[in-house]
């Protein structure tokens, strides 16, 4: 009985094809490279609906003032 474990960076382990690392850090980098482009996106957005609530919280205090003087 010989009984060896096999070497987790050698390119053919198991049945089910050899790459496994390199699958892993192919994801890795896409997932990298996807957040360096939505990362200022999402950024950008969240500056964008602050600027958009203080404009509509604007609008109602004046809406509402307009309406309690008339």
């Amino acid at each position: 009985m010989n009984s060896t474990t096999p070497n987790p960076y050698s390119p053919n382990t198991g049945s089910g094809g050899g790459g496994g690392l390199w699958k892993a850090l192919a994801i890795i980098v896409i997932g990298l490279l996807a957040l360096m482009i939505l990362y200022p996106l999402i950024k950008s957005l969240i500056w964008l609906g602050i600027l958009a609530l203080a404009i509509y919280g604007a609008v109602m205090l004046f809406v509402d003032k307009d309406k309690k003087s008339g």
